[in-house]
């Protein structure tokens, strides 16, 4: 194995347990701080639960990579520390239109369609608030990830920019899928991190080892944070809310930026197609219909 690519294992590996140290030290007092403030929310079984406990996700997926930074050689490297930073970017600012979202939002809006209905009526809701941080912090984390690639010379054309287009829109539509998902205790974290190990196992079968070592330093951190809070969540202690599974969203998106122009399109097609779905299908049915599905999202859980 060559010497870069063990450096980006260390770097990967002492991220993401420098995220989950953060969230399972700094998970406990954000639970206590939001039962004071904000109080219990009922889940879907109506059992009280601290909510949003995404806030503890943030302190880990923010933190991981700096605690690495300071003391790792190779986190400082520049490919990878432009990723942490797009990273850091999609985190901080999707956790924080989400914790918006939570904490100011009504239920007189949802989905998209009620979203875009209420602004075409002039009601501009949170969630539309959140989309419109989400674009804009989506399309900063691209040009960060092409400013690693591209040399200062390069020319800005059309391609260029429906790419840049196409990419922000794969971000923010992954965010929000993985945030439609989190119906059940653990299955937004669940999904990403079925998501994340799929994406990386790709990146390593077409571009070779160390790019996949690469695209997995870049979202360690979180990885970490998510694994570490991944049995609260399962226990129904808390709920992720918005300001969690929104940040899991757009680190899974931002990792499948490494694929191939080709299979991010198609990636987008299909998130797009799951999300005009969710307006008329239960995600929670047709998971509960299905046997493999139905095994993989109550594993762990308590359900009766």
């Amino acid at each position: 194995m060559h010497d870069a690519e063990t450096g980006l294992i260390w770097t990967a590996l002492l991220t993401a347990l420098a995220g989950a140290a953060i969230t399972w030290v700094c998970a406990p007092r954000i639970i206590d701080m939001l039962l004071q403030t904000v109080g219990p929310r009922a889940n879907y079984r109506r059992r009280p639960t601290s909510f949003p406990v995404g806030l503890a996700l943030i302190l880990g997926a923010a933190g991981g990579p700096v605690v690495a930074a300071i003391v790792s050689p190779q986190a400082r490297a520049e490919s990878v520390w432009m990723a942490h930073a797009a990273c850091f970017m999609l985190t901080l600012g999707f956790g924080l239109a989400g914790l918006a979202d939570d904490l100011l939002g009504g239920h007189d809006h949802s989905g998209f369609r009620g979203h875009l209905g209420a602004m075409r009526r002039g009601v501009v809701t949170t969630g539309v608030f959140k989309i419109v941080v989400g674009a804009i912090v989506s399309l900063g984390a691209v040009a960060l990830m092409t400013a690693a690639t591209r040399t200062a010379t390069a020319r800005v054309d059309l391609w260029f920019l429906a790419q840049l287009a196409l990419d922000s829109a794969l971000i923010a539509a992954s965010a929000n899928l993985v945030n439609l998902l989190d119906r059940r205790p653990g299955r937004a974290i669940k999904s990403f991190l079925v998501g994340a190990l799929g994406a990386v196992a790709c990146i390593g079968l077409s571009q070779g080892a160390e790019q996949a070592f690469r695209a997995a330093a870049s979202c360690a951190g979180i990885v970490g944070a998510a694994i570490a809070i991944l049995p609260l969540d399962l226990a129904e202690q808390v709920m992720l809310g918005d300001t969690g599974s929104n940040p899991l969203g757009a680190v899974l998106g931002l990792l499948l930026l490494h694929l191939a122009p080709g299979a991010r399109i198609a990636l987008l097609a299909l998130v797009a197609w799951l999300t005009l779905t969710s307006e008329r299908v239960s995600f929670s049915q047709a998971i509960d219909s299905n046997r493999v599905l139905r095994f993989l999202d109550r594993l762990g859980r308590r359900d009766p």
